[in-house]
């Protein structure tokens, strides 16, 4: 497989946090921040969009492994820099550091990432509701 992912590549993007990422619009507790889960999804949407201008159409990325540390909460409104580094390429293994950070630059969150590459083709498909 060819593609162009080189190590070192990075990419960051800012988004308001909106109801939808916050823990208690997901029946995940009381608080009224973005939830951890919200926090990974901007992760690996920052990661997707790196990764999808380098790879052919046939390949996409999943994920294997992540580790997350959350150390401080972002609330509605407020905005977030989620950060990703390209840090070592094995294969089809991608390893990443991330860190999500305020406007103060402060860390909401710092963590690392796998990710592997697959054949679109090779995936199975999940079977449907009506056949389970």
């Amino acid at each position: 497989m060819k593609n162009s992912l080189k190590q070192g590549m990075s990419l960051s993007l800012k988004k308001m946090i909106t109801d939808d990422l916050i823990a208690s619009n997901q029946n995940l507790g009381d608080s009224l921040f973005a939830s951890t889960p919200s926090l990974l999804l901007l992760m690996e949407q920052t990661c997707n969009i790196l990764l999808n201008k380098h790879l052919p159409k046939e390949h996409t990325t999943i994920t294997a492994e992540i580790n997350i540390r959350h150390t401080k909460p972002i609330y509605i409104d407020e905005t977030v820099t989620t950060s990703v580094h390209l840090k070592y390429i094995d294969d089809e293994k991608l390893f990443f550091d991330f860190v999500l950070l305020d406007d103060e630059n402060d860390v909401i969150a710092i963590g690392a990432h796998e990710r592997i590459i697959v054949n679109k083709n090779n995936l199975i498909a999940a079977p449907s509701a009506s056949k389970v």
